[in-house]
């Protein structure tokens, strides 16, 4: 054993310093102040820009679609209704955590903002620990820091949204099954602190039979891992496949041990998750005669991604579908989805049945297009490995407006979006160097490409990627250290690229420490780092636009915010204030007629008629026919003295059949009242 070894199979990295007299040398990257540190910052970060969006969002206190179904239903639990009558349409688990802090605190923004912050400054600690585990100290709490300054992390931690919650509650069930021991052959640096072992309490299922943690220990992680599991699952519905980790990695843990004891370890794992399940699978069965295991709007999701009309990036709505009078719902697309597969088969149908009727169309639709189809599903997988954050309702990148630091941290620099463009492919080829170990680390290589496989199959975007993006920093870093350094990890004893010790850094381009290099090594990493480089060629510069259509309609609802509480405003007897938030409504809107029409009559109203024959006149540009616009228009030309122009509008406007007050004849003669501003129709 060499001098520098502390136990079998365990060497110092080659950067770590000894010490005399046979104490271990630590470096500044381990222990816990490190990950104080790291929780400190990134919770700083994310006060900042709570801060920004509070001063600069029109969507602050404003929220709009999930973000204000989420929040009434939240409030509704806390008057006591229970928030949904029937079955849940949606996961009823982010609305019980806006309830409960609702029930401690006011429920509104800011306190939700910051609550989510200490969740994803937490995230960011886990992210450290997993990536302690599996690449050491250093490469660990670098993952950390990625992920508290990661700019879509930061930016849907401030919406009301589901991902900070779902996020947190992932990345514990993938610690806790980490920690019970899940990975195979794990050995004793495989606890959290990667430099130091617990000491005296080895991993389960590490392959030592002398290890002595009890199995009762043990059950305890495997049944927290259960609790988040279960939790992510009624969070959010497509956690529900993600509880096959659970069994998967505590049959495979041990797989020279006691069977009796990895089967007890999968039963209390996953029986715990599908006990919290089913306290929803239940409630829904007894409320709505249905079973639905969480909520059903699952197959009308599935249609939106899968038909021929679907990008893969946005939701496709149904078309020809009418809602009958007096109907309303807050999700539209579920009561279209209801009335529509009702109308086709005639006959009223339970929540099931309306999901099941979606999906039979989706594969129906895939049957009869297999081409389209397979081509569409290829397209999602690259947009789910690809750098740029596509959204649905809001645009991320639009959004930088509102924050320097979103700006600074989020970089459309042309075809090529930062982060991703490097976080995505390198992560890619973390986990190819890492493939020797991916049985040894399957909770993490299972839990990525099960949650890809469930947003592939549906739609993506941003915020439906965003949880794995965690669990890939820490195959990020190390991948970047690899490919930059043309250095990889090797494990002591082995040879093969990539299948490495978490604390063993050694260089390509010398023979390895723990033996010579065997023939074909050299040309084996050269096709590697070939393949990593084309991989951020090909998914770092984007090869698809970001959708208009979302681009347009966040314009659309921004503009509408900042135009009701300019309207607020003016009502209130503030007209300054009210002309600035229209000025804001316009700089997201430019081409909206109302705005510049109301934006014209606040003008003329204090004598300025030339800025109001501006926004007329744009006013104008949109309703070419509107007498209103037109006599208004005339009366402000003028007020500045153009009196033929004048007539000429006012002759256009009465042709059009609008009424022509007497009295702005006499104005533009010059034998009017004196000029007291525009009136409003």
């Amino acid at each position: 054993m060499s001098k520098k070894q502390t136990h079998p199979g365990r060497r110092l990295p080659s950067s770590a310093p000894s010490r005399a007299s046979g104490k271990r040398g630590r470096s500044w990257t381990s222990g816990s102040a490190p990950l104080v540190m790291l929780f400190c910052g990134a919770l700083l970060v994310r006060v900042i820009y709570v801060l920004e969006i509070r001063a600069n969002s029109p969507f602050w206190n404003h929220p709009f679609l999930d973000a204000r179904y989420y929040l009434e239903w939240a409030r509704a639990i806390l008057s006591g209704s229970g928030g949904v009558e029937g079955i849940f349409v949606r996961a009823p688990g982010y609305p019980y955590f806006l309830a409960a802090i609702g029930a401690v605190f006011q429920l509104h923004h800011g306190t939700i903002a910051v609550a989510q912050a200490l969740l994803g400054s937490a995230s960011c600690v886990l992210v450290a620990l997993i990536g302690r585990r599996i690449w050491g100290d250093r490469i660990g709490l670098a993952a950390g820091w990625v992920a508290a300054f990661h700019g879509a992390l930061i930016y849907w931690g401030g919406e009301i949204l589901i991902e900070t919650l779902f996020i947190f509650q992932l990345l514990l069930m993938v610690l806790f099954v980490l920690e019970a021991g899940a990975s195979p052959g794990a050995s004793p640096e495989s606890s959290i602190r990667a430099d130091r072992p617990v000491e005296g309490v080895p991993l389960a299922g590490s392959g030592d039979p002398s290890a002595p943690r009890s199995a009762r220990h043990a059950l305890l992680w495997w049944l927290a891992a259960g609790a988040a599991g279960g939790l992510a699952a009624i969070t959010r519905p497509t956690g529900l496949p993600l509880l096959l980790v659970l069994p998967l990695c505590a049959l495979l843990a041990n797989p020279r041990g006691d069977r009796r004891q990895s089967a007890r370890a999968a039963a209390v794992a996953l029986g715990t998750a599908l006990a919290i399940v089913g306290a929803v699978t239940v409630r829904n069965a007894l409320v709505g005669g249905d079973f639905v295991p969480v909520a059903s709007h699952g197959g009308i999701n599935f249609w939106t991604g899968n038909n021929a009309k679907a990008d893969g990036k946005i939701v496709v709505i149904p078309e020809g579908i009418q809602l009958p009078p007096g109907m309303k719902d807050e999700d539209n697309i579920i009561a279209l989805a209801t009335v529509g597969a009702e109308r086709d088969l005639g006959r009223r149908l339970k929540p099931s049945e309306v999901s099941a009727y979606w999906v039979r169309r989706a594969f129906s639709w895939m049957a009869s297009n297999p081409w389209q189809a397979a081509v569409l599903q290829l397209r999602k997988l690259y947009y789910f490995w690809a750098g740029c954050e596509y959204t649905n309702n809001e645009d991320i990148y639009d959004f930088r407006k509102y924050s320097v630091l979103l700006s600074a941290l989020l970089l459309p620099l042309g075809p090529v979006y930062l982060p991703g463009a490097l976080i995505m492919p390198l992560a890619l080829y973390g986990f190819w160097l890492k493939r020797g170990e991916s049985r040894r680390w399957i909770a993490v290589y299972a839990t990525v490409a099960i949650y890809m496989v469930t947003v592939v199959a549906f739609f993506v975007s941003s915020r439906h990627r965003l949880p794995v993006v965690p669990l890939c920093l820490p195959f990020a870093v190390g991948g970047a250290v690899a490919l930059l350094g043309r250095r990889t990890w090797r494990a002591p004893g082995r040879r093969r690229l990539g299948s490495g010790s978490p604390a063993d850094l050694t260089s390509v381009a010398g023979p390895a420490a723990s033996g010579e290099r065997r023939p074909g090594d050299a040309l084996r990493e050269r096709w590697s780092f070939v393949a990593a480089v084309a991989l951020l060629l090909f998914l770092g510069i984007n090869l698809d636009a970001r959708p208009q259509a979302t681009r347009t309609k966040f314009a659309a609802i921004a503009s509408a915010i900042w135009t009701e509480r300019a309207g607020e405003a003016e009502a209130s007897g503030q007209p300054d204030r009210a002309l600035a938030l229209y000025e804001q409504a316009l700089s997201e809107d430019p081409g909206d007629a109302l705005t510049h029409y109301r934006v014209a009559l606040l003008h003329g109203r204090s004598g300025r008629f030339r800025e109001s024959e501006e926004h007329l006149r744009r006013t104008l540009a949109a309703t070419p026919n509107d007498p209103v616009v037109l006599t208004n228009l005339a009366l402000s030309c003028a007020y500045q003295g153009k009196k033929e122009e004048a007539r000429q509008l006012l002759e256009r406007a009465r042709s059009l059949g609008g009424q022509v007050d007497p009295r702005l004849e006499a104005i533009i003669d010059g034998a009017g009242a004196t000029p007291s501003g525009l009136r409003a129709p």
